[in-house]
């Protein structure tokens, strides 16, 4: 067995590896539930200022009752399930002081089994007796719990208190773009669907060409490259952590260890040129030609995502597991940060090496769609999401794959990875903004 059988073999064991151990991990802290529960409280923080911007447009409104009705079942299913004290904020607007009493005395029953329980009383104290009778240091924890606990502190006040306006206004903003950019979204989906026809028929007639150019000296170097990267993605990270706790350490280690690899062929003395081609970085037929398409390609993968998401939903339903990305925690350090993580970081290292090296190796020994499946599961399973989100996050995964042997340069799939990004950053933010 020669040198470049060997290096392919062992950079198969340890990207296996890595996703057995990376699933051991989703796993644990599934069931231990502590690790994630910072991030779906903060998800069910925006669903329930949500519930509460349908109230105010519902008070202006009679067509919204109904929709009112269903958020309060679906609320109280939620919070019964899941038990945070941060809920209890938006239970009390949506039904109301009492209910809200009644659940914290509910909840004193068991304080061990809800989400920061320890400040249990404190609740109990301001809904019973009102904001008045908190001090300062009580009012500052309530005011730790941001948007949730503003509204906790004005729900004795009324509706023309300043304050009170000020948190009811947010939710009714927040309700009003979504509304815009619902309707902006319809409107990009019935294009998509015309895209997606269309592709169809060219495909059948032969007409969308690959313009994916692979050099068969470099596959080998390809997989290592790959192999690199997710062990280094997932090992540093923790390395950092162990020995400089703390959010800074965690993400700047998994910066580096998204752009190191990247260095692997170069390390390997592989030909400058022969490594752009291979994984994409190429001018292709022109940089602004490119990005046109990369935006084509994504709207025209959106019929195909909402299909995806329904099944999301279907397993969400049966299993009553809600995937939840540790990601929406890094809008409380800085939502340029995270926008920058997700719009310009990620799509430049995973298209390089999820849509360059990994797509780019399997497409050597398979087709375009067996290549396509296969990167895109990979690129799904190790996302922390957990499986119940695989089919969403494989579409995607399979869109872009597919743009990319579409297009041959990266800068297409890029951009289409962007946008993907792009449009669930701007939902979170004007979620919590």
């Amino acid at each position: 067995m020669n040198r470049s059988k060997v290096n392919v073999a062992v950079s198969w064991f340890l990207i296996i590896a890595t996703i057995v151990f990376i699933q051991i991990t989703i796993y644990r802290k599934s069931v231990d539930g502590s690790s994630m529960d910072s991030a779906m409280n903060m998800q069910m923080q925006i669903s329930g200022k949500y519930f509460v911007g349908i109230k105010q447009v519902a008070g202006q409104s009679p067509l919204f009752t109904n929709r009112l009705t269903q958020l309060e079942k679906a609320f109280k299913k939620i919070q019964g399930r899941n038990r945070y004290l941060s809920n209890i904020p938006i239970l009390a607007e949506i039904s109301g002081r009492e209910a809200a009493i009644q659940e914290l005395k509910h909840m004193a029953y068991d304080p061990a089994g809800v989400i920061d329980g320890k400040n249990l009383p404190l609740f109990y104290t301001l809904y019973s007796e009102g904001s008045a009778s908190l001090d300062s240091n009580q009012l500052l924890v309530i005011k730790g719990y941001g948007w949730v606990g503003r509204l906790a502190l004005s729900q004795d006040k009324p509706d023309s208190d300043p304050e009170r306006q000020a948190v009811l206004k947010s939710a009714f903003r927040m309700v009003m773009l979504l509304g815009l950019l619902s309707m902006m979204v319809t409107a990009v989906l019935i294009c998509g669907v015309i895209l997606f026809i269309i592709a169809i028929i060219y495909g059948v007639k032969g007409k969308i060409k690959s313009h994916l150019m692979m050099p068969e000296s470099t596959l080998s170097v390809l997989i290592e490259t790959f192999a690199i990267y997710l062990v280094l993605s997932t090992v540093l990270p923790l390395l950092v952590l162990k020995f400089i706790p703390g959010f800074n350490g965690g993400v700047l280690a998994s910066i580096f260890a998204g752009l190191l690899p990247i260095l692997w062929p170069w390390i390997r003395g592989m030909e400058w040129k022969a490594y752009r081609e291979a994984i994409g970085w190429n001018r292709g037929k022109g940089i602004f030609r490119e990005v046109g398409a990369g935006i084509a390609g994504f709207i025209t993968g959106l019929p195909l995502l909402i299909i995806a998401l329904i099944v999301v939903m279907i397993l969400i339903k049966i299993t009553g597991k809600t995937p939840t990305h540790p990601a929406v925690l890094n809008l409380s350090h800085s939502p340029l940060f995270l926008f920058l993580l997700a719009c310009i970081y990620a799509p430049f290292v995973e298209e390089t090496l999820f849509r360059g090296a990994l797509y780019g190796y399997l497409r050597s020994s398979f087709p375009w769609l067996v290549s396509a499946i296969i990167s895109s599961l990979i690129f799904a399973i190790l996302h922390p999401q957990g499986w119940v989100a695989i089919p969403a996050i494989g579409v995607i995964g399979f869109n872009l794959s597919t743009i990319r042997e579409w297009r041959g340069s990266a800068i297409a799939s890029m951009t289409a990875h962007a946008l993907n990004n792009g449009s669930a950053i701007m939902i979170l933010i004007i979620s919590v903004a």
